[in-house]
């Protein structure tokens, strides 16, 4: 099974209760025999990213798990409010339409920054 962990922030960014909870499942899902993958909202600098449509991308790996890490290129105001974005709906329907790397299961760790992932994968 293929499984897109959503979490508001990871590491090595930030390191509180969430990003463990999202490491230690998405590791354990790994163990177990399944793929696991997680997106992320970053603040890091924008020159770690790549243009992708509205928005900035970076691929990293974690401990053995793959990240993508996602932001605005101007950070909008209602951030860690809003619960649309257009620009994050876009990216999330590229990212779940991808059918080289399409999944089974989307689980929303934290909506905050990216709850549009739950409306692009409903």
């Amino acid at each position: 099974m293929r499984i897109l962990y959503v979490v508001h922030q990871f590491y090595p960014e930030s390191s509180s209760g969430t990003e463990k909870f999202s490491l230690n499942l998405a590791s354990s899902m790994q163990r177990s025999g399944h793929h696991a993958d997680i997106v992320t909202y970053s603040f890091s600098e924008r020159s770690d990213f790549r243009p992708s449509g509205s928005l900035l991308v970076k691929h990293y790996q974690y401990k053995g798990i793959s990240v993508i890490g996602v932001r605005h290129d101007r950070i909008p105001i209602d951030i860690n409010t809003s619960l649309e974005n257009s620009a994050v709906f876009s990216f999330a329907k590229q990212v779940l339409g991808n059918q080289s790397r399409s999944y089974d299961l989307v689980h929303m760790v934290h909506p905050m920054r990216l709850a549009s992932f739950a409306t692009a994968a409903g």
